[in-house]
């Protein structure tokens, strides 16, 4: 990556050039952004950092490998999370009418932005590979912006086209694998996974590499359908497989650790919470595998 390629942050949100703006940031001197809209599409490749973003109402906060679409008229802003981590990126801005005339000819590279405007879902997560193709198409683009070779305008119409067919052919063959999950749905396959790996590490960010699915979207797929965030859905069945445990005889000590509970005390809480009363109450009055006389509720701290 050369070095001019970096460029100085700027809180400009209007387009100097007719069809395209692109620029590399690595900031250190980090600055939030108020909330704006503009009247071209954003493309936002996140590499690193530690950021929040609200786009069109909906928060998220973008990992490595994230792609954000923001589309013409929505209000988007962005609030630093921590200063001490380099932030970042790469920001590509492209004129609705540039856009417009490409998809006349050829529709396929309309096809994200078709999909973020039906769907609502304006952050897609892609795989290492894949977004290290896209990463290697901004930089030759960038390259070619600072360069001044001969057929300099004629190259940058390829790289900026071949730079958008290929967001769109990723975009594409993410989007189609994970609606033709076998036989299921994206909340079907994480939950039957979730049901399948109880005792494991169960975090928003394992099942969001595991699924190539953004932490963002899982969040909102569980709320829209259940009405409870991942936590929430892995803790009830976490309580529920724990309860069945204990009725059936298995000690208290032995079947919250093997339903994923990592302490006690954290296991007690969530316990009382869902149920009402206590595991040893619980026991007590489910399970016919134990002596009553000898049973002693465990200190949950």
């Amino acid at each position: 990556m050369a070095r001019h390629a970096s460029s100085a942050f700027t809180v400009r949100q209007y387009m100097l050039a007719k069809d395209f703006e692109l620029y590399y940031y690595n900031d250190n001197d980090l600055r939030s952004v108020d909330m704006h809209r503009h009247d071209y599409l954003e493309c936002y490749f996140f590499l690193e950092g530690k950021v929040e973003m609200i786009v069109g109402g909906q928060k998220c906060q973008p990992t490595p490998g994230d792609v954000l679409i923001v589309l013409p008229g929505t209000e988007h802003c962005l609030h630093v999370l921590d200063a001490s981590v380099p932030y970042r990126r790469f920001v590509f801005w492209v004129s609705t009418q540039y856009i417009s005339i490409l998809t006349e000819s050829s529709p396929e590279c309309g096809y994200i932005f078709d999909h973020v405007r039906q769907s609502g879902q304006p952050l897609l997560h892609f795989p290492l590979v894949p977004f290290l193709q896209l990463s290697d198409r901004l930089f030759a683009l960038l390259d070619e912006i600072h360069a001044d070779r001969y057929a300099k305008e004629m190259a940058l119409s390829i790289r900026l086209n071949d730079l958008l067919l290929s967001l769109n052919r990723c975009s594409h063959e993410l989007i189609e694998k994970e609606t033709k999950l076998p036989g299921t749905s994206h909340y079907d396959a994480i939950s039957r996974y979730i049901l399948e790996h109880l005792s494991e590490e169960l975090s928003l960010e394992h099942l969001s590499q595991v699924f190539y699915l953004s932490k963002y979207y899982i969040v909102h797929l569980f709320q829209d359908l259940i009405g409870l965030s991942p936590h929430q859905y892995i803790t009830k069945q976490r309580l529920n497989r724990c309860a069945d445990a204990i009725r059936t005889g298995t000690p208290i000590s032995e079947a919250y650790l093997s339903c994923g509970f990592r302490d006690y005390s954290g296991f007690y809480r969530a316990f009382v919470k869902e149920f009402g009363e206590s595991p040893r109450s619980y026991q007590n009055g489910h399970s016919p595998h134990v002596d009553r006389s000898q049973r002693k509720e465990p200190s949950p701290s």
